[in-house]
């Protein structure tokens, strides 16, 4: 009898490790800045470069408004909108990349100090 429970419970844990996915992924989250020393950036202009630029390098993210608040290098003081994208895919030197070059594209367009990144392991379930 003892052995039955045993593998009864075994058989239990089986079907339901199997029935759920969980896999070990990173969330990476980049801060996108909506002014610089020319004004706003529009929600059109961000719009575009979202189509141009992060729709052709990622096949699947999040976009979250928010607004922003802090120093830049030389002490000003800066208060904008900011879009906010989430993106979760797999430890890699090619998502780096890929993350990266999104990072230097908007820097560079837009003549942005900075684009904050954050990176954080996570555990997801389907």
């Amino acid at each position: 009898m003892k052995y039955r429970i045993i593998i009864s419970l075994s058989f239990l844990v089986l079907i339901s490790c199997g029935s759920v996915k969980k896999t070990s992924q990173i969330k990476t989250e980049l801060y996108f800045g909506l002014s610089n020393d020319e004004g706003a950036i529009s929600n059109n202009i961000w719009l575009e470069f979202k189509k141009n630029h992060i729709d052709k390098i990622l096949n699947g993210y999040t976009i979250v408004d928010a607004y922003g608040y802090w120093t830049g290098s030389n002490g000003t003081k800066v208060e904008e909108a900011t879009k906010i994208l989430v993106y979760v895919h797999k430890k890699s030197d090619f998502e780096s990349q890929k993350i990266d070059s999104i990072i230097n594209l908007y820097k560079s367009k837009f003549k942005q100090e900075s684009v904050l990144k954050i990176e954080q392991r996570i555990k997801i379930k389907f």
